[in-house]
């Protein structure tokens, strides 16, 4: 009996080695294979990674290569002065550069038939006020004067295309172009809801009717500066940055920033004609510089400036190239 019960344990412990073992190697086979797939996968990843990677790079270099030539494209317009579709290329507005010059374009404005006061007195209110053309013809006479017939001190302009509020001063000189002109209205037109610069017919001016009258003013001045509705805008920052507060500082540019509106600075300067000079002057001293026609050797700045310094030595140089 001991002997038969020793031979079943044996073949006990037998058997549960036999199904470990097997266990094991399944349990190994199982490995492999997890393995292998983990490093196929991994392989996988790694090849779209790559051609993840090149494709990027090609389409970045697609891009750049995209970007350099409509750039060259836009230069070539630039200098032809013709647009892709064949139509001319618009020139910005200048600003008028003297008394002398709005004069003339106001003598030439209220001669342009039968509503040329209007188009003068639209002119001069825009440059006094400095808003945007699209402001402009939609101001009506209640805005600008009260019950009693007397001009308010201010009013407030939601701009068209920004919808901030201007508040406008309403100068002696506004006063006296409107009184003028509400003359020679002689009553018509003038009610509150009324357009202050209409049609002939009481209706809204469109700013494209106007810019035209401005263009053929000014081409009968004979001026050498291209004129648009935006003319009067430019011409305002122009006036305030050489008669505000002693002339062009740059506490004078962030008053002029603040009565167009902009939120950007950059935006005023390319308003300010006088802006676009100083800068030139700069590349001519720099130019000088270069080919040894300045008295400066050694780099150093010798002595801090204030902005009214900095530009009274811009005016020097302008003097000097002029």
């Amino acid at each position: 009996m001991e002997g038969a019960s020793e031979l079943g344990q044996i073949t006990s412990v037998d058997v549960n080695k036999d199904i470990l073992i097997d266990s094991l190697k399944a349990q190994n086979a199982r490995l492999k294979k997890l393995l292998r797939e983990t490093a196929e996968e991994r392989d996988r990843y790694k090849s779209l990674w790559e051609t993840n990677r090149i494709q990027n790079e090609f389409s970045e270099k697609e891009r750049k290569a995209n970007r350099r030539l409509e750039q060259e494209k836009k230069q070539e317009r630039l200098l032809s002065g013709v647009k892709s579709d064949g139509v001319p290329i618009a020139h910005a507005a200048d600003s008028i550069r003297s008394y002398d010059e709005m004069c003339v374009v106001l003598d030439k404005l209220k001669n342009t038939g039968r509503m040329g006061i209007r188009n003068w007195a639209m002119f001069r209110c825009g440059i006094c006020f400095g808003l945007r053309a699209s402001d402009l013809v939609k101001l009506k006479w209640g805005w600008i004067m009260d019950d009693d017939g007397e001009f308010r001190d201010r009013i407030p302009v939601v701009e068209s295309k920004t919808s901030k509020i201007n508040r406008c001063f309403i100068s002696d000189a506004i006063k006296e172009t409107l009184t003028e002109y509400r003359k020679w209205l002689g009553g018509r037109n003038c009610s509150p809801d009324d357009y202050i610069f209409s049609k002939n017919n009481g209706g809204r001016l469109q700013e494209q009717s106007y810019s035209r009258y401005l263009k053929s003013a000014g081409k009968e001045a004979g001026l050498p500066i291209h004129i648009s509705s935006h003319t009067m805008r430019k011409s305002f920052a122009n006036i305030v940055l050489c008669c505000h507060d002693g002339g062009a500082s740059d506490n004078t540019i962030r008053d002029i920033q603040g009565l167009l509106g902009h939120a950007d600075v950059r935006v005023t300067m390319k308003y300010l004609k006088e802006t676009t000079l100083r800068y030139d002057a700069a590349r001519k001293e720099v130019s000088d510089f270069v080919l040894g026609r300045t008295d400066v050797n050694e780099l150093v700045i010798t002595q801090q400036k204030n902005n009214d310094d900095v530009y009274k030595v811009c005016m020097e140089i302008l003097e000097k190239v002029a």
